[in-house]
């Protein structure tokens, strides 16, 4: 039998029960129209059990919705209802849900994403309801319009399964800031690249036989239109990702707003309006950095000193002393400076969820003001000065539709230029230089040859090094100071 076209298959059924996947579009039961359970009569044989054979098979109700393919049970016998239904009081029938969500799994306590092939068990109260999940990540796919999407396997505990447990997975997800692909608006970007229903699906379950009591196990695995939706949005982002568009993409821009935290360099970033959402491009930016910091405690005797020039979510500064303190045990000082109260409020949480035990200061500066703050001064000279200023003119800005995030993190002014002049005559001109300090700079592959004459042009500066991206376009000079 099939349902708009869609073919109702039963996977398992003898004298008891019976275990069938319900299309999407299909509801349960309890609305007017055409419904799973007015239809079993004529899908299902009747029970073999002919004095303890229900009067027409009854669905356990798992809560799947009308949107949601998946695995149904459904018992024909009086013994089967009784057992079936007393098995989920007391928790005894495991279910397990394969699932899309957007973006990257976090850990609560750590902020740090959760790798493939790990699980965690999450617990909230919904509803006046407990809900405990665990959460196991089978993939994580870079996306073209949301950064990122997870392929996860969700399995609820529940001492019985509430009205709509499918809706309390989803508030569940959605409290730790991970929705279901197709369940939200949040979500609406995907649609266009051909997502169809919600990407969630009962695929599993496992119970004891109500009559045997024999281990009967249901399994379909992976649906096949969830592995094509993950292969389709790689295969998006990878042609995206090499034609160098990622920096303009709005639709992750409004995600990571939304959910409030982005993913950068292995670190979850809270970020609302008051920052710049953290690039994948400005992680060669950081790349940089580390590489021209000493590496080992025996390279040097004293605290390196790093200072990061409008640092906004911190994303730069707190990478960099995440790095070498973690991955090369070095001694380091990092200094962060903005002229935003709201962006060094965000840089403040970030450092302190993210590194709280490191030497982290974040200080009101004004890149174009050569006269220091005295937190800053105090550590001067810096070993490495690291900057991505805003070099977006307003006619740029508003062509590509960067409007979401704050103007005096994207727009410099007329030619792109300004925030670089502004440093040449305000930071670089100050005590924060010393002999042998490195200037690092976030440049746009169109301005990289223009920023470099502005700043030799006035002796003063050398370029020792240009950095490329992932998509080998320029993104990141190195200068100091000539000798």
């Amino acid at each position: 039998m099939t349902f708009a076209g869609k073919p109702i298959q039963i996977l398992h059924q003898d004298a008891d029960i019976a275990v069938l996947i319900k299309p999407a579009g299909l509801a349960l039961k309890d609305v007017p129209d055409k419904t799973l359970q007015l239809l079993l009569p004529s899908l299902l044989t009747p029970s073999t059990h002919v004095y303890d054979a229900l009067p027409q098979p009854l669905i356990i109700s798992n809560g799947l919705d009308r949107k949601t393919t998946g695995l149904v049970l459904a018992v024909k016998t009086h013994i089967a209802q009784l057992n079936v239904q007393d098995a989920w009081n007391r928790n005894r029938i495991r279910t397990v849900y394969h699932a899309i969500v957007s973006g990257r799994m976090v850990h609560p306590h750590t902020k740090t994403p959760i790798a493939a092939n790990e699980s965690f068990t999450s617990t909230i109260r919904i509803d006046n309801v407990e809900l405990t999940t665990t959460f196991t990540i089978l993939h994580v796919t870079r996306c073209q319009k949301i950064d990122f999407i997870s392929t996860l396997l969700i399995e609820p505990h529940l001492p019985l399964f509430p009205p709509k447990p499918n809706y309390h997975i989803r508030l569940h997800l959605d409290a730790l800031g991970n929705r279901l692909i197709g369940n939200s608006r949040l979500t609406a970007p995907l649609v266009a690249a051909g997502v169809k229903n919600t990407m969630i699906m009962l695929t599993r379950i496992e119970l004891l036989h109500p009559r045997t009591a024999q281990r009967t196990i249901v399994d379909i695995g992976e649906p096949e239109r969830l592995q094509k939706m993950r292969q389709r949005q790689e295969l998006f982002w990878t042609k995206q990702h090499h034609a160098g568009q990622d920096d303009n993409n709005q639709d992750m821009v409004r995600m990571a707003y939304n959910r409030g935290h982005q993913m950068f360099g292995g670190l979850c970033f809270s970020v609302n309006q008051s920052v710049m959402v953290p690039r994948q491009s400005t992680e060669t930016l950081v790349q940089t950095a580390v590489e021209l910091l000493p590496h080992s405690i025996s390279d040097t005797e004293r605290v390196l000193r790093v200072l990061d020039v409008g640092t906004g979510s911190g994303n730069i500064l707190v990478s960099v002393l995440h790095i070498m303190s973690h991955d090369h045990h070095q001694r380091i000082t990092g200094v962060g400076m903005d002229i935003s109260d709201d962006a060094l409020s965000i840089a403040h949480k970030n450092a302190a969820s993210l590194i709280p035990s490191h030497d982290c200061i974040l200080v009101k500066q004004d890149m174009t003001d050569p006269k220091l703050h005295s937190d800053i001064s105090e550590i001067a000279p810096y070993d490495i000065i690291l900057c991505n200023p805003p070099y977006h003119t307003l006619q740029k800005v508003s062509l590509l539709q960067l409007m979401d995030e704050p103007a005096a993190a994207m727009i410099s002014g007329s030619t792109g230029l300004e925030a670089y002049e502004g440093m040449l005559t305000g930071i670089l001109n100050s005590t924060a230089v010393g002999p042998a300090t490195s200037v690092v700079l976030e440049v746009p592959p169109r301005l990289a040859q223009k920023v470099t004459v502005l700043f030799e042009e006035g002796g003063r500066w050398k370029l020792t090094d240009a950095r490329r991206d992932v998509h080998l376009a320029p993104r990141c000079l190195v200068f100091k100071v000539r000798k």
